[in-house]
């Protein structure tokens, strides 16, 4: 089954952002290219955009294409050996980055490291390796004057000689130098046995495995979701702790060698099973409404652009209107979300609406006692499944950027919405038939359940754990 939506388009972008790296190859800093260190915010900013008018959105990529793109973006990255020697007055340390502490790690066996922390007393303990030492201006000069060396190459393409992408590579080179500096410091001060994140795409994550693979040290990435190309960017890791067999299968797909993968399931997910929830009778409570109605939940997300925030919430509401008098519906907003995308006046308008806008309700608690769960790409999608909720996945744009969060919509065990008229008549269904339609639901999503999280129930933060242990012989 071709696991992964993606077109002719996504090939040119992933081959711009190799040509990136092989145009820059030379400029260097503590034998480390400073360019992969760039990987995501290229494809993502400068290679889509660059590609985005260009080729058509609906040339499919070939199965020959697909299996080169692992080779595109990591067959030729040159790992230059550090020799290492760790502070052996030290305890034998693991380094996390964010979005892992739902592993519980002692404090005195890791160092936690997060480059979006404005400073280090902000939340400790994570640290910004970034702001441990000052910017080296002479460095910053001297990689400089090299990319401007690069660029006065006639064979270099136009792209990388145009002022805007000067700028653009300007503004990350001196945090890249920073953050390179800041880790070398805890790498010599501390017993590094391993390093455990994520995913390896933004600068602090690869630099962290990159360096790591100088120095001869593990490197695991535990999956955080199912973007293709934010878990293909994290594959140049010594392991990948998967959800399940469909991540293997999806990897191995775009050319990702299977004996990095190790099928755990991931920690985050543990409380669904590990947790007592809200019944459907606490959440009428709490929200003044009938338990007798049908509960539809919508966990918002902060896409850009907006409009397809609005676009999904005002066939969402023209969906439900019709049965007013029968259901609720709880809308849930992003926390980091500035403002939802109803406002007072929708909300006056659609009294059937239920806002939170706070944590005051744990979203798990709301999975648990609502009837049918909606979302675009989210998380919570996943979550719903492993709660045994139907869920309805909507995905009505068909730009590059959303066909890549295709992954609910292109699996028929899937229910989904690919137009409002679509969206009306399962809403249509789901009120009207419930029951039975409810039934084929989840009898179909069970089968999908099964395939991409393995061994519902069973805690994956222990097995995650005992991995590491004996990848890194650190016990966490």
């Amino acid at each position: 089954m071709d696991q992964i939506d993606v077109n002719h388009l996504t090939f040119k972008a992933y081959e711009l952002t190799h040509h990136f790296f092989r145009v820059f190859k030379h400029v260097t800093y503590k034998d480390i290219p400073i360019a992969r260190a760039m990987i995501f915010n290229f494809y993502r900013i400068c290679a889509i955009r660059n590609y985005a008018d260009l080729e058509s959105k609906n040339e499919n990529m070939s199965i020959n294409q697909k299996k080169k793109l692992f080779h595109v973006l990591f067959g030729d990255e040159d790992v230059r050996y550090v020799p290492y020697n760790p502070n052996l007055s030290q305890k034998p340390k693991v380094i996390f980055s964010r979005f892992v502490d739902v592993l519980n790690v002692k404090d005195e066996i890791g160092i936690f490291c997060d480059e979006y922390v404005k400073n280090n007393q902000e939340r400790p303990p994570y640290i910004n390796p970034a702001h441990i030492v000052p910017i080296n201006r002479e460095i910053e000069l001297q990689l400089t004057k090299k990319i401007q060396m690069v660029v006065k190459d006639k064979q270099v393409p136009t792209f990388f000689r145009r002022k805007s992408f000067h700028i653009w590579m300007s503004k990350q080179l001196s945090h890249i130098i920073q953050l390179i500096d800041g880790l070398e410091i805890i790498f010599s001060k501390n017993n590094i046995k391993g390093v455990v994140q994520e995913n390896s795409l933004l600068p602090m994550n690869y630099l962290l495995v990159h360096m790591c693979k100088q120095r001869k040290i593990p490197t695991i990435n535990l999956q955080l979701f199912f973007n293709s190309h934010y878990q293909l960017m994290s594959m140049n890791v010594d392991h990948y702790i998967t959800f399940g067999q469909y991540e293997v299968d999806r990897m191995t797909e775009l050319g990702v060698p299977s004996h990095k993968f190790k099928i755990l399931g991931n920690a985050r997910f543990d409380r669904i099973f590990t947790e007592k929830w809200m019944s459907k009778n606490h959440l009428a409570k709490a929200l003044n409404f009938s338990p007798d109605k049908l509960v539809f939940l919508y966990a918002e997300q902060p896409i850009h652009p907006v409009e397809v925030n609005e676009i999904v919430m005002s066939s969402l509401l023209s969906s439900l209107n019709p049965y007013s008098d029968k259901i609720i519906f709880v809308i849930k907003k992003h926390p980091r979300q500035p403002t939802s995308t109803v406002s007072s006046a929708v909300l006056k308008k659609y009294p059937f609406i239920k806002l939170l806008e706070s944590e005051e309700i744990d979203l798990y608690d709301v999975i648990s006692s609502t009837d049918v769960v909606f979302t675009q790409f989210s998380c919570v999608g996943l979550e719903a499944i492993l709660f045994g909720k139907p869920m309805i996945s909507i995905n009505f744009s068909q730009n590059q950027i959303n066909r890549e969060h295709s992954y609910f919509t292109k699996n028929p065990l899937v229910s989904s919405a690919k137009s409002p008229e679509q969206l009306k008549s399962i809403v249509k269904n789901l009120v009207e038939n419930s029951l039975n339609y409810n039934k084929s639901i989840i009898e179909k999503q069970t089968i999908y359940r099964d395939y991409i999280y393995t061994d519902i129930g069973i805690s994956s933060a222990d097995r995650i754990k005992l991995f590491i242990k004996n990848t890194t012989g650190v016990k966490v």
